[in-house]
């Protein structure tokens, strides 16, 4: 059943595509953990596999299942969406894929999944959105709208715009949504 649920997704968001669009795959990998951190940001860990289809380092989410308290000497299922992502020079021939966590398996038992928004625990949907670039509003009001409805669908880019990558997907969920335009739109009526 599960797979029937990640091939559905996986449809439709084959279907969301358009030319502009950057393509998508799905990948079911199986491996023992293998995790890499940055000294630099202790919380910050990825999951490091080689495979028949090359090396992968996948970002390992926060709300995924903590790395030491993963069995070193077992196999989980990973599932990911890869994102077709082509480097600033516009060299056609370089094409990288970057790997997002999807879900992950140990056995039949599912102990991380991304599709379900872990403030308001309802489904979400992967849908195409455009990058945002430049910085965001450290504002108290924005602050406080990003910890209400994280899964708005608001992808930030960082400073510098990348021509070559203007729209992802990503994970959104219609309570965030809601509370994301209500707040804007009173936001905006207030300040007019």
């Amino acid at each position: 059943m599960r797979n029937l649920a990640f091939l559905v997704i996986v449809a439709a968001s084959a279907m969301m595509a358009c030319s502009t669009a950057p393509r998508e795959r799905a990948v079911s990998i199986t491996a023992k953990p293998n995790f890499k951190s940055d000294p630099d940001f202790k919380d910050y860990h990825t999951f490091e596999t080689d495979g028949p289809d090359g090396r992968r380092s996948i970002y390992w989410p926060d709300t995924a299942p903590k790395p030491k308290r993963m069995d070193k000497n077992r196999y989980y299922t990973l599932d990911l969406f890869e994102e077709e992502w082509k480097p600033f020079s516009n060299d056609p021939e370089r094409v990288f894929w970057r790997p997002e966590l999807f879900r992950v398996h140990d056995g039949g038992k599912l102990l991380y999944d991304a599709s379900v928004c872990g403030k308001h625990h309802t489904q979400m949907e992967r849908k195409l959105v455009k990058i945002s670039y430049g910085l965001p509003s450290r504002t108290p009001e924005w602050m406080a709208l990003r910890k209400n409805a994280p899964n708005e669908g608001t992808v930030l880019g960082g400073c510098c715009v990348d021509e070559n990558r203007l729209e992802t997907r990503t994970w959104v969920c219609p309570v965030c949504k809601s509370i994301h335009d209500d707040s804007v739109a009173r936001m905006s009526h207030e300040n007019q």
